[in-house]
């Protein structure tokens, strides 16, 4: 599971052979959440409101480099 950034108090990451729709996970000690990455809206879990903010800041610059990496780590064929 590569972590693509380190915030401050937490870090997005991608998993490998994971479930659609391409979505993050925000991991942090306050945050457990699957974000999607094109609505960027919480599939599961929560997030502290910090965490968040920072994160979909992060996701919103970055979110043509997530969509990469989703692809990238999750090929089927």
């Amino acid at each position: 599971m590569p972590t693509i950034a380190r915030l401050r108090n937490s870090k997005i990451q991608i998993f490998a052979d994971d479930h659609n729709p391409p979505h993050f996970r925000l991991i942090g000690p306050h945050s457990n959440a699957q974000v999607a990455i094109r609505s960027l809206k919480i599939l599961a879990g929560r997030a502290d409101r910090r965490d968040l903010r920072e994160a979909l800041a992060y996701a919103r610059k970055h979110q043509t480099e997530l969509l990469e990496a989703w692809r990238r780590l999750n090929e089927r064929g």
